[in-house]
């Protein structure tokens, strides 16, 4: 056990003095936020609104598309960091029978975007 927490020491000491040696200095500044990211990692994130062709069918409902009728608050709602993200989702329900096509309508920080996914 002792063995495993030198280890852990050690790994964690390395990525520190790394962290130092590229110009990392805590308290430098004050904490900002970054435009267009998850604040805690600076990951820049695209977001986009998916409408489905044919509806999805859950146990509950219809959906046409993930915005319009999933009003959870944007920490629960469906989110990647990248326009593929929603594309590969697309594709999983593609590849189930699930859509034969999904539009997407996104938000990116160089701009807007759509693109669709035929199935």
């Amino acid at each position: 056990m002792l063995a495993l927490a030198a280890l852990l020491v050690f790994v964690q000491g390395r990525a520190v003095l790394g962290q130092f040696q590229r110009g990392f200095r805590p308290f430098g500044h004050p904490p900002t936020r970054v435009a267009w990211s998850w604040d805690m990692f600076s990951v820049p994130i695209e977001r986009c609104v998916m409408s489905f062709d044919p509806p999805v069918s859950t146990p509950e409902r219809r959906l046409a598309s993930f915005r319009s009728e999933v009003r959870a608050p944007f920490e629960w709602d469906f989110a990647d960091d990248s326009v593929a993200g929603y594309k590969d989702f697309a594709k999983v329900l593609c590849e189930n029978k699930l859509i034969k096509h999904a539009q997407l309508s996104c938000s990116t920080p160089r701009g807007p975007k759509q693109d669709r996914v035929d199935c």
